[in-house]
């Protein structure tokens, strides 16, 4: 007997937390703010799983972001030159 794969139309939080790396705080945020998709019956939220894609794709950056240093870090800043008391 074969299985076969078949994708899911729709996520709990649970499960779309796992496939996305997202928390529930995020997930509910974004569905509140219209960018994600998801379907209620009764007290059961479920997240559609083709919205939960599109919305990381919208996310994602050009790989030449990622070409310098550490990918998981945000780009330094350039130093401001702070002034002091009595500087003039």
């Amino acid at each position: 007997m074969s299985t076969i794969a078949i994708d899911p139309i729709a996520y709990t939080y649970d499960e779309a937390e796992r496939v996305s790396g997202l928390g529930r705080s995020t997930l509910k945020q974004k569905i509140a703010d219209g960018e994600l998709e998801s379907a209620t019956f009764g007290r059961r939220t479920l997240i559609i799983a083709s919205s939960l894609r599109e919305m990381i794709e919208r996310h994602k950056r050009p790989a030449a972001e990622f070409s310098r240093g550490n990918p998981w870090l945000k780009p330094r800043r350039e130093a401001v030159p702070t002034k002091h008391v009595g500087d003039t």
